[in-house]
């Protein structure tokens, strides 16, 4: 099966599909231990750490690298879009600390891929806030980095993870063409995309925290 690379839509580099580098799968050999106890001092009803598998992808090597670790699930959902629900997470790691997170799930069948996709789209996004910021504009744009995790415990059942941000989201537009807000930043980036990748990639449904640092 061929590579692709966003050399073919548009000319510039960005990530491959998942369909075509979904086989290729390096194992690290170690894994974050669980911390003991395994509860938060907030509010959360968390359940008890959980083994999993974690999908990253090196853009290097245009490949994803698998690696085993523990997480921790809150035991219901925090929040609820139009595709996906939200719960609480926490990747814990060796030296006892953990990263507070959000696990996103699918709540209706959803083909395997498309947690991957969801991951590449991200990266895409990524890729184009770069080339973005480089043209001197006074605000910066970054994306979230999104993983895949392989739910060991729980049949296999796969879950996006991104870094949990304090603070409100705003929708500033969406895929059905509405414009939320009077900030023109975030539509400024959406025309860029649709102009960078000539006319064949678009960046919408930007609901992420645009900040002036």
């Amino acid at each position: 099966m061929r590579r692709h690379s966003m050399s073919d839509v548009g000319g510039a580099r960005g990530p491959a599909p998942p369909n075509a580098l979904m086989s290729k799968i390096r194992i690290s050999p170690s894994e974050d231990a669980p911390v003991a106890g395994g509860r938060s001092a907030d509010d959360v009803e968390w359940g008890q750490p959980e083994k999993a598998v974690r999908y990253t992808y090196d853009e290097e090597l245009e490949e994803w690298e698998t690696r085993r670790v523990y997480i921790i699930l809150s035991e219901k959902p925090f929040a609820k879009g139009g595709a996906r629900v939200c719960y609480k997470a926490r990747q814990l790691h060796r030296d006892g600390t953990t990263t507070l997170s959000v696990a996103k799930m699918f709540m209706k069948d959803h083909l395997p891929e498309d947690y991957f996709n969801e991951c590449m789209i991200q990266l895409l996004a990524r890729s184009y806030a770069k080339t973005f910021n480089e043209l001197g504009l006074q605000r910066q744009l970054q994306f979230l980095p999104v993983g895949v995790f392989k739910l060991s415990e729980r049949g296999g059942a796969l879950v996006n993870i991104e870094p949990m941000l304090e603070g409100d989201y705003v929708k500033h537009n969406d895929n059905d063409g509405h414009v939320d807000t009077n900030d023109m930043y975030p539509q400024a980036f959406s025309h860029y995309t649709w102009e960078a990748s000539g006319k064949k990639v678009i960046a919408f449904v930007l609901d992420a925290r645009i900040g002036t640092d």
